[in-house]
């Protein structure tokens, strides 16, 4: 595979925030539209969403799921700003394989609302498990972990 972006942004949230540490567009429902959206020309055959973890560590607003219609105030919280961006994803790239990749140790809400998002949206869901970690992030061995179990989900489509 070629990389075509990379859109990781250390402490990124899904939903929309006010924090001073980092910029108002590093959130998911911002660099979606900027990286995805209709000013992007080169289109992507696979699209990875690893997102919520910082969400959940932040104990964010989790709300509803909402598969249209959002205001500003939904997207300040996490399953609508979760849906927003899938729906964003796949309005602009309809063509792709967007894998979703549901972390561990995630608020148990958001955690099942992303799984039954994904299979609203009709993507692929690859709902990690056993992933070594260390403060939270992954080990170098929970890296590989990772690996192992979206490589198995690409096996499959």
């Amino acid at each position: 595979l070629r990389l075509l972006i990379n859109e990781s942004y250390s402490g990124a949230t899904v939903c929309e925030h006010n924090r001073e540490d980092l910029p108002e567009d590093s959130c998911y429902t911002k660099r979606a539209i900027q990286a995805f959206g209709p000013e992007n020309t080169e289109k992507c055959d696979i699209i990875f969403l690893f997102g919520c973890t910082n969400d959940s560590g932040e104990c964010r607003e989790v709300g509803e799921l909402q598969y249209e219609n959002w205001s500003a105030g939904d997207l300040r919280k996490v399953l609508p700003a979760y849906c927003y961006t899938i729906d964003v994803l796949k309005t602009y790239n309809p063509d792709a394989t967007i894998v979703a990749i549901v972390n561990t140790s995630l608020n148990k809400e958001m955690r099942a609302g992303m799984i039954q998002a994904g299979e609203h949206y009709g993507i692929v869901n690859v709902v990690l498990q056993n992933i070594s970690k260390q403060n939270g992030h992954p080990t170098a061995l929970g890296m590989t972990q990772i690996a192992q179990q979206v490589d198995a989900a690409l096996d499959l489509i």
